[in-house]
């Protein structure tokens, strides 16, 4: 039966939603109906708590015109792209169809996830249409400023990760504080704008203050338990003194350590 035929059926309408979530590290299909669907020869999987704002329609110069997502926050979609530093990429394309036809289907919506937040049990992301984000986007650009410009450890900064970093064991965890057994060859304030990385379960962690072998991270791991092993990197304060001292990158550096603190035009002496 053809979709708008179920769309205005009375009795034979059994409307579905599938969501595909295609991203730099996985890709994840899921529905909001009971059963496994297959559409578009790819198989969408029940999702109990996954939902959804109300749709809403205007232009690209409307403000708020975006899809708030919710799902579960231990599913593994959350912890690879909810607490990245600078999230991966991952966009979000929604699609209506009927149990009777799960192939004849219409996209109801389509965008890039723009951000998430996580309260309690449950994580919910916000997706702006594609066609405003693109409109709306500021294409990036690098600043005439004095700190690196670079992100830690990436193509641009080249800096090799595996030469700052060290292998610790996990002994205690309280929400979003990790308690460590050993700094290894660093010292505690290497970390602080580093990473706390938990290989095994795809988990990755900004460390932002460390008291004794307490590390304290942006949120909580949502399975890290007492006993696994994680890896902690050396962070980055992005002045030209650090890169120099504590990595001996000083001609990577993609800031501009010479800049004025004052515009020399229209500040006063």
């Amino acid at each position: 039966m053809a979709f708008d035929t179920s769309e205005k059926s009375l009795y034979d309408a059994q409307p579905i939603e599938l969501y595909e979530f295609v991203g730099t590290l996985n890709t994840y299909r899921m529905t909001t109906y009971s059963d496994s669907v297959i559409s578009g020869a790819q198989t969408y999987t029940p999702l109990a708590g996954l939902k959804r704002s109300v749709l809403k329609t205007g232009t690209q110069e409307e403000e708020n015109l975006a899809l708030d997502v919710t799902l579960p926050y231990d599913h593994p979609l959350v912890s690879e792209y909810a607490y990245k530093t600078a999230p991966p990429s991952l966009q979000l394309t929604v699609y209506r169809a009927h149990a009777t036809d799960p192939n004849d289907r219409i996209v109801m919506w389509e965008g890039k996830v723009l951000s998430f937040s996580v309260e309690g049990r449950l994580a919910k992301m916000r997706v702006p249409a594609l066609f405003a984000y693109l409109l709306n986007g500021i294409a990036p650009a690098p600043r005439y400023q004095a700190p690196c410009n670079h992100v830690l450890y990436d193509s641009r900064c080249a800096v090799n990760p595996a030469t700052h970093q060290v292998i610790a064991t996990v002994t205690a965890i309280t929400n979003n504080i990790v308690t460590i057994d050993s700094w290894g060859a660093m010292t505690p304030t290497d970390t602080i704008g580093g990473d706390l990385s938990w290989v095994a379960g795809g988990e990755n962690r900004m460390i932002i203050s460390m008291v004794g072998l307490d590390i304290t991270t942006t949120y909580p791991f949502a399975n890290l338990t007492a006993g696994q092993s994680v890896t902690l990197r050396r962070g980055c304060d992005h002045t030209f003194t650090q890169c120099k001292a504590r990595f001996s990158n000083g001609p990577q550096f993609g800031g501009h350590p010479l800049v004025p603190d004052k515009n020399p035009f229209t500040s006063k002496p």
